[in-house]
């Protein structure tokens, strides 16, 4: 099996002929598996992080597509593969959270079905012949129960490979709204009674759930832009100049289909999701509210109202992989596994293990009183930056 090579910055553009042929050959995949997704992430953080997306083809046949980006961090220049979106969108992102998992929420090898094995072992050769383009390998937000992860232990063999699984779920909407909502815990169903009354006495009108697709997305997703920063100046943080740009850009991609929805009180949003609609999947991916309301979580009741209309109106799931805390929707596990190996070369190694030990240093220092102070003071510079 060969390996064909897309990078620079029209690296996704130049891929994606053979990565629409590998797409149309697979399973349904979700947003992040397409390049429609790796040509805007890359479009605005592409200087930082170069992409190289890796081609498979069989007898001449693109049979498996990597979409993958070269990040080199400071210090040791450590040189990192991961997978595009998948890692802190800028240097400063990465000082705040150097752990950050990235915003490509899935990410996986594209592979046609019968031929999962072949790739794998075509990956390992390539990864042997080009070590020297990588000290490490992260990548994360993988399937766990997918060929690529559970392959990864054998195609990282001697490379130090780890394999590092956590909890996502999703919610089935096909039952419908009732048996969904019997599945809840008491305190939940509790919540779901008495949140929205609250909500809307705050916010003075009762509440309604408008959902936008098409031309309208764009105009609304700066709209949730805008209620996003009023969010995080709120707690003297702000938001990445680049994600504005990114949502935006997203919104105006069709083959993604973009979707937001909208929890409006008296004509105003009080809480907003952008995200990836096909029909038959949501998936929420930014979430933004109204900070005057935070107490009386307009997330929260967001969130059901969603549920809900996907319930009723056909849906077969609600994908909750962008929320750290999901236990109190009662959904259904969908395991998610971070991937990482190291350089079998020795200059590798030591630069991945200095990466390593700056990441945990900072973590560590994000945790005292001196490390909340700088925090908060990057967040400061940021908002006086975009003036506000």
């Amino acid at each position: 099996m060969d390996v064909v090579e897309h990078g620079g910055p029209d690296g996704p553009a130049s891929a994606t002929p053979a990565w629409l042929r590998v797409l149309d050959g697979s399973p349904p995949a979700g947003p992040f598996a397409h390049p429609a997704w790796a040509s805007t992430w890359c479009s605005v953080y592409g200087r930082f992080h170069p992409p190289l997306v890796l081609e498979l083809r069989d007898g001449g046949r693109p049979v498996a597509i990597l979409p993958l980006q070269q990040t080199t961090y400071p210090g040791l220049r450590t040189k990192r593969l991961e997978f595009i979106g998948g890692s802190a969108m800028t240097r400063r992102e990465w000082l705040l959270n150097p752990r950050h998992p990235g915003q490509a929420i899935y990410s996986d090898l594209v592979v046609t079905p019968g031929f999962e094995q072949q790739a794998l072992d075509a990956l390992r050769s390539w990864l042997t012949d080009r070590a020297g383009v990588w000290d490490e390998l992260r990548l994360t937000c993988v399937p766990a129960t997918g060929a690529f992860a559970r392959g990864f232990p054998a195609l990282a063999e001697r490379w130090s490979p780890r394999v590092v699984v956590s909890e996502k779920v999703y919610i089935d909407t096909r039952p419908g709204w009732p048996a969904y909502r019997g599945r809840l815990g008491k305190r939940q169903q509790r919540h779901l009674r008495y949140e929205p009354n609250t909500l809307a006495r705050k916010a003075g009108a009762d509440l309604e759930l408008v959902v936008h697709r098409g031309e309208d997305v764009p105009e609304r997703v700066d709209e949730l832009s805008d209620l996003f920063a009023r969010r995080w100046a709120a707690r003297d943080r702000g938001m990445p100049a680049g994600n504005r740009v990114l949502y935006r850009r997203l919104a105006c991609a069709r083959e993604l289909h973009p979707a937001v929805y909208s929890l409006v009180a008296g004509g105003r949003p009080v809480a907003m999701q952008f995200g990836f609609d096909d029909g038959r999947r949501y998936l929420p991916y930014v979430f933004a509210f109204d900070p005057f309301l935070d107490h009386t979580s307009p997330a929260n009741v967001l969130i059901a109202f969603a549920i809900r209309r996907c319930c009723e109106d056909g849906h077969a799931e609600v994908d909750l992989a962008a929320l750290d805390a999901v236990d109190r929707w009662a959904g259904d596990p969908r395991p998610r596994a971070d991937l990482v190996a190291t350089s079998p070369r020795a200059l590798g190694r030591a630069r991945a293990a200095g990466l390593d030990l700056t990441a945990r240093s900072i973590a560590a220092l994000h945790e005292s009183r001196a490390g909340r102070r700088v925090v908060r003071g990057l967040g400061r510079a940021r908002l006086k930056a975009a003036g506000r």
